[in-house]
């Protein structure tokens, strides 16, 4: 049997996050590392670490989870950030892409950043133009 892919998980505790640890249990070919500020609830069966950090430092625990691949399901609501679109870009955009910079720099082959549909720079909709932005600016990170 090969060697599991080795899957650094940031945004662990949302539905995206949750569903992907999820699906993979009883997969031997994959293993988990979640990157996350809190300590998150585990489904039964899950055989995963989890790396508590501050935010701030998700880049150490990004190397440190000696991934292949970073799947970046961060995202708040905009009732979450308390309708600040400074609040919001602090996560769905600041926070991704720091999290690509610091994937790249830890040789992290693969990103996975889950977006929207309908994303789009030059969209009038606050929320849609932040995700077409990071898109953007993630795709600039290589």
């Amino acid at each position: 049997m090969s060697k599991p892919i080795r899957i650094a998980l940031v945004g662990a505790t949302g539905l995206i996050g949750m569903t992907l640890i999820r699906m993979a249990v009883h997969r031997p070919d994959i293993r988990i590392i979640a990157i996350s500020r809190r300590e998150i609830s585990l489904p039964r069966g899950a055989r995963m670490e989890v790396l508590i950090a501050d935010p701030g430092n998700w880049d150490d625990a990004i190397a440190a989870a000696n991934a292949d691949v970073l799947v970046c399901a961060l995202g708040t609501t905009w009732k979450k950030a308390g309708k600040d679109e400074a609040a919001f870009r602090a996560v769905d955009q600041d926070l991704v892409v720091a999290c690509g910079r610091a994937a790249k720099a830890a040789g992290i082959r693969q990103m996975i950043a889950i977006s929207s549909v309908g994303a789009d720079a030059m969209a009038k909709n606050f929320y849609l133009k932040v995700k077409g932005e990071t898109e953007q600016l993630l795709g600039k990170i290589g």
